[in-house]
């Protein structure tokens, strides 16, 4: 019967190597299975550059606003002199 027992530690080190091979067969094909946009765990990819992506489109938008509204102001304030000429 104890004879039946395998040692916890030797469990760890087959579920280490069965582990180590399939990530390393994953690797070959992972950056095929995984979008441009999922970052995380693709070599050559960072999990920030989404964050920055999303922070340059945000602030991109906002400066676009912004100046539509400048735009609006300037456009209404050389409307009002040309009716008071």
């Amino acid at each position: 019967m104890p004879g039946d027992f395998r040692p916890i530690s030797l469990c760890n080190v087959i579920f280490k190597i069965i582990t180590k091979t399939i990530a390393n067969r994953l690797k070959l094909i992972l950056s095929d299975i995984i979008g441009k946009f999922q970052s995380a765990f693709v070599p050559e990819r960072l999990i920030i550059d989404n964050a920055l992506l999303t922070f340059e489109s945000f602030h991109y938008m906002r400066k676009k606003k912004k100046k539509k509204k400048r735009q609006e102001e300037v456009c209404g304030t050389k409307a009002r002199y040309v009716k008071r000429i």
